[in-house]
Protein backbone atom coordinates (compact mmCIF):
# COMPACT_ATOMS: atom_id res chain seq x y z
CA UNK A 1 0.00 0.00 0.00
CA UNK A 2 2.68 2.37 0.47
CA UNK A 3 4.16 1.92 -2.62
CA UNK A 4 1.21 2.26 -4.47
CA UNK A 5 0.71 5.41 -2.46
CA UNK A 6 4.53 7.32 -2.91
CA UNK A 7 3.78 6.04 -6.63
CA UNK A 8 0.73 7.95 -6.59
CA UNK A 9 2.43 11.39 -5.19
CA UNK A 10 5.26 10.90 -7.70
CA UNK A 11 2.57 10.64 -10.74
CA UNK A 12 0.63 13.64 -8.93
CA UNK A 13 3.53 15.73 -8.80
CA UNK A 14 4.58 14.47 -12.82
CA UNK A 15 1.35 15.74 -13.54
CA UNK A 16 1.43 19.44 -11.74
CA UNK A 17 5.05 19.68 -13.12
CA UNK A 18 4.06 18.91 -16.82
CA UNK A 19 1.20 21.62 -17.04
CA UNK A 20 2.97 24.17 -15.85
CA UNK A 21 5.46 23.39 -18.09
CA UNK A 22 3.51 23.55 -20.92
CA UNK A 23 1.84 26.52 -19.80
CA UNK A 24 5.43 28.42 -19.13
CA UNK A 25 6.57 27.34 -22.85
CA UNK A 26 3.43 28.20 -24.39
CA UNK A 27 2.19 25.26 -25.45
CA UNK A 28 -1.03 25.55 -22.84
CA UNK A 29 -2.62 28.46 -21.31
CA UNK A 30 -3.26 28.71 -17.60
CA UNK A 31 -7.09 28.52 -18.79
CA UNK A 32 -6.98 25.46 -20.84
CA UNK A 33 -9.04 22.39 -20.02
CA UNK A 34 -6.12 20.46 -20.16
CA UNK A 35 -4.13 22.31 -17.79
CA UNK A 36 -6.59 22.49 -15.35
CA UNK A 37 -7.05 18.61 -15.74
CA UNK A 38 -3.17 17.70 -14.74
CA UNK A 39 -3.33 20.34 -11.57
CA UNK A 40 -6.46 18.64 -10.04
CA UNK A 41 -5.79 15.20 -10.64
CA UNK A 42 -2.03 16.26 -9.75
CA UNK A 43 -3.69 17.43 -6.46
CA UNK A 44 -5.82 14.53 -5.93
CA UNK A 45 -3.10 12.32 -5.98
CA UNK A 46 -0.25 14.17 -3.89
CA UNK A 47 -3.67 14.82 -1.00
CA UNK A 48 -3.70 10.79 -0.99
CA UNK A 49 0.13 10.63 -0.37
CA UNK A 50 -0.13 13.52 2.19
CA UNK A 51 -3.26 12.47 4.23
CA UNK A 52 -1.30 8.81 4.65
CA UNK A 53 2.17 10.37 5.54
CA UNK A 54 -0.16 12.53 8.03
CA UNK A 55 1.34 16.27 6.07
CA UNK A 56 -1.55 18.02 7.21
CA UNK A 57 -0.12 21.28 5.83
CA UNK A 58 0.35 19.76 2.19
CA UNK A 59 -2.57 18.02 2.65
CA UNK A 60 -4.72 21.35 2.90
CA UNK A 61 -2.76 23.29 0.24
CA UNK A 62 -3.21 20.29 -2.02
CA UNK A 63 -7.30 20.36 -1.50
CA UNK A 64 -6.82 24.62 -2.06
CA UNK A 65 -5.62 23.32 -5.31
CA UNK A 66 -7.89 21.12 -6.20
CA UNK A 67 -11.10 23.64 -5.18
CA UNK A 68 -9.25 26.18 -7.81
CA UNK A 69 -8.63 23.79 -10.12
CA UNK A 70 -12.61 22.46 -10.38
CA UNK A 71 -13.72 25.93 -10.11
CA UNK A 72 -11.80 26.72 -13.49
CA UNK A 73 -12.72 24.13 -15.26
CA UNK A 74 -16.64 25.22 -14.10
CA UNK A 75 -16.18 28.69 -14.98
CA UNK A 76 -14.27 27.67 -18.50
CA UNK A 77 -16.83 25.44 -19.15
CA UNK A 78 -20.27 27.73 -18.51
CA UNK A 79 -18.29 30.69 -19.90
CA UNK A 80 -17.43 28.25 -23.52
CA UNK A 81 -21.52 27.40 -23.42
CA UNK A 82 -22.30 31.07 -23.05
CA UNK A 83 -19.78 31.45 -25.95
CA UNK A 84 -21.64 28.84 -27.73
CA UNK A 85 -24.64 29.95 -26.83
CA UNK A 86 -24.27 33.33 -28.50
CA UNK A 87 -22.92 32.42 -31.72
CA UNK A 88 -25.10 29.04 -32.60
CA UNK A 89 -24.31 29.22 -36.00
CA UNK A 90 -20.43 28.43 -35.55
CA UNK A 91 -19.80 31.97 -37.72
CA UNK A 92 -16.70 32.96 -35.72
CA UNK A 93 -14.04 30.76 -37.05
CA UNK A 94 -10.73 29.08 -34.55
CA UNK A 95 -7.13 30.38 -34.90
CA UNK A 96 -5.71 27.19 -36.66
CA UNK A 97 -2.17 27.97 -35.33
CA UNK A 98 -3.10 27.95 -31.58
CA UNK A 99 -1.44 25.45 -30.12
CA UNK A 100 -4.35 25.19 -27.03
CA UNK A 101 -7.14 23.32 -28.81
CA UNK A 102 -8.97 23.40 -25.75
CA UNK A 103 -8.92 27.47 -25.72
CA UNK A 104 -9.41 28.43 -29.28
CA UNK A 105 -8.69 31.89 -29.70
CA UNK A 106 -11.70 33.29 -32.21
CA UNK A 107 -10.16 34.88 -36.07
CA UNK A 108 -11.53 37.91 -35.39
CA UNK A 109 -11.09 38.89 -39.33
CA UNK A 110 -12.92 36.04 -40.57
CA UNK A 111 -15.56 37.24 -38.58
CA UNK A 112 -15.56 40.51 -39.54
CA UNK A 113 -15.54 39.25 -42.88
Amino acid sequence: MVLVLDAAGWIGGVFVTVGYVLVSIGQLTATSRRFQMLNVAGGVLLTGTALYRGALPNTIINIVWIVFGVYALVSTRSSRQARDDADPDGAATVDETDPDVDTPRVNREAVAA
